[in-house]
């Protein structure tokens, strides 16, 4: 039994692959990994290789994240600004309630596949025709009003749906398979 605190011993088959995944990562990072005995540079090798296989996050996603960070660090500046001028250091760098609460009631800025007002709709299900339509308060659906396309499409179906493959929105991503050598 190990004492608390103590750094784990790996077992020779641990050790090997923690040694080919750091020999990968020095490959694909070009540096020298972190040392953590928690497998955390075989995670990260695992990560990168899929998404250089299979792309990584979608640019509208992406752009959609900066311009929230972007958004969320100039409150951040300006809270800053606010404290005192010999604020300690500590009070700036951790998850300080007072320093994040002008950051946190902040609304996101539009995702690049949000829907306009006014938008309607229209899916055939079930023999049925579904018109969907869309409001300031979110989706408006036979004269419920719904927070998401997803929730519609939940009500619609009776399983869990993403909205915007169920309304044809968004093609569904399909992986070729690799085929086995041999």
């Amino acid at each position: 039994m190990s004492r608390p605190g103590a750094t784990p011993v790996l077992s020779s088959d641990a050790a090997s692959a923690q040694r080919r995944a750091e020999e990968r990562w020095t490959e694909l990072f070009g540096c020298a990994p972190i040392r953590r005995p928690d497998g955390f540079a075989a995670q990260a090798v695992a990560w990168h290789e899929q998404a250089m296989e299979h792309g990584d996050v979608p640019l509208a996603i992406r752009r959609d994240l900066d311009a929230a960070l972007t958004q969320v660090l100039a409150a951040r500046e300006q809270k800053v600004a606010a404290l005192e001028p010999h604020a300690p250091c500590e009070k700036l760098a951790g998850n300080d309630p007072e320093l994040l609460a002008p950051c946190t009631n902040l609304p996101l800025p539009p995702a690049s596949s949000q829907l306009l007002v006014g938008t309607r709709l229209v899916k055939s299900h079930g023999g049925k025709t579904h018109v969907v339509e869309v409001t300031d308060a979110g989706m408006l659906y036979e004269g419920e009003l719904f927070s998401s396309l997803s929730a519609v499409a939940k009500k619609i179906t009776g399983t869990h749906w993403n909205g915007l493959l169920f309304f044809g929105l968004r093609k569904r991503k399909t992986y070729e398979r690799k085929k086995a050598d041999g």
